[in-house]
């Protein structure tokens, strides 16, 4: 299982680049994907730090969230 979101590139691109977690790939055009123990890592970043993903499913930055949608 993994999940996936639109972003802007810069976004997109920042995520890729982490050093921690493993599993982030930027798909092209702004589409990422993250794998269960990405998501799962995120899940766990403290809420007021970018890059983390809320109890609604959402990556959150300092410019925006992006709704993280379930794909196999």
């Amino acid at each position: 299982m993994a999940y996936t979101a639109l972003m802007d590139e810069d976004s997109a691109r920042w995520l890729a680049g982490l050093d921690e977690p493993e599993g982030i790939t930027h798909l092209g055009n702004g589409k990422v994907r993250f794998s269960k123990s990405a998501y799962a890592y995120l899940r766990n970043v403290p809420s007021h730090m970018d890059g983390h993903i809320d109890s609604h499913d959402r990556v959150c930055l300092s410019e925006g969230s992006y709704q993280l949608t379930r794909s196999r």
